[in-house]
């Protein structure tokens, strides 16, 4: 039996490596052998800078104020390393990708977390902030779209959640856009926090190729923010860890970045479809609580009462039963901060999804017996 997993954080559908030039074609005899600058290829800065402007509606925005790094990982463990202190707070929204937790761990920082709610998809609100957050907190970690819960917020959502962080000045926002493009309900446009002038300051993003134009393996993103200072130190230091990243992989980004919309399009009309169907069958399911995301490409169930009903004790449980006896793989919530919730990657083949099911559906039913 062939396995399957649901468990990664990449997709699984064939590369769009057909829509960008190929690298022999792109690269001159140069660029083999010339290192690229710390900060990354100015023409590659200026088109991410172009694409934030233009897409995004960020003014004011240069190539001077974006770091290109090796993966959104890289760019995440910059700012925690450079902009925190031994001892700082860190607000942390929960469920929270898992490694947040591991690189705030790391640095031994004070983790604050923040229950969210599943009936607001698990987005942080103004009003939890305002709970929350204190003249003491160091960083506040905002994830859009969500991951693992996929919640897409409004401009209204994002507006009051600037007027509590402007209340908090010296606060730090490390904002995680790197589902941007995989939005699926098109009534709720894609806003940055950084859209926002009264607190972009205090805002370093991240964003990146891996998820959006499906280059995970090239290992490729970037860092932003209209504070100079941070982008400075981040420099800085990613010349001290990596020097600066493979010019073959800045040029494919290059390509792919400038049909941006074109890869929106294509994720939308892959990805809906695969998220009905995999929805709907949890969303039949006795056992099963669950809601429809509108972004990333997750499904996030709550299914606590199957593991009550098949005596599982331990969120670890069900996926080790999963894998062991069907050959499926899904994330333990546990490790996002929610036990017995799972993370369910449905961007895959049809073919897959609908294997995936079957599956599901034996295993569920073994369980339920």
């Amino acid at each position: 039996m062939q396995n399957i997993n649901l468990a990664v954080g990449y997709h699984n559908i064939p590369n769009f490596h057909h829509l960008n030039l190929s690298l022999t074609d792109q690269l001159t005899d140069a660029e083999y052998h010339v290192p690229s600058p710390f900060q990354g290829l100015e023409g590659f800065r200026e088109a991410i800078s172009a694409k934030l402007q233009i897409e995004n509606g960020i003014q004011t925005l240069t190539e001077e104020n974006i770091l290109v790094t090796q993966g959104a990982t890289q760019a995440i463990y910059l700012i925690v390393n450079k902009l925190l202190k031994e001892g700082d707070e860190v607000l942390l929204p929960i469920p929270t990708w898992s490694y947040f937790n591991d690189v705030l761990k790391a640095k031994n920082v004070s983790i604050k977390g923040v229950q969210t709610d599943v009936k607001n998809q698990y987005k942080v609100t103004a009003s939890e902030l305002e709970k929350n957050l204190t003249q003491e907190t160091k960083m506040l970690i905002f994830t859009h779209p969500g991951n693992p819960g996929g919640g897409v917020y409004t401009h209204e959502e994002l507006a009051a959640i600037t007027k509590v962080i402007r209340k908090f000045p010296k606060l730090i926002i490390l904002s995680d856009e790197v589902y941007e493009l995989l939005i699926f309900d098109t009534d709720k446009p894609f806003y940055s926090l950084s859209f926002f002038p009264s607190i972009a300051k205090q805002i370093v993003t991240v964003n990146g190729f891996s998820k959006s134009f499906g280059l995970t393996s090239w290992r490729i993103a970037y860092a932003y923010s209209h504070n100079q200072e941070f982008i400075n130190q981040l420099t800085e230091f990613q010349r001290l860890i990596t020097y600066g990243l493979p010019v073959a992989t800045q040029r494919i980004a290059w390509t792919a970045i400038q049909k941006e919309r074109l890869y929106a399009l294509i994720w939308q009309q892959m990805g809906m479809p695969r998220r009905q169907q995999l929805f709907s069958f949890f969303e039949q399911n006795a056992h099963s609580e669950v809601f429809l995301p509108d972004g990333a490409y997750f499904l996030f169930p709550n299914l606590k009462k199957l593991c009550d009903v098949a005596g599982f004790t331990h969120s670890a449980e069900l996926p080790l039963f999963l894998a062991e006896n069907y050959n499926l793989n899904i994330a333990d919530g546990a490790t996002f901060g929610m036990p017995f919730h799972y993370r369910i990657n449905f961007m895959q083949t049809e073919g897959i999804i609908q294997e995936a099911i079957n599956r599901f559906t034996k295993a569920f039913a073994e369980l339920a017996a």
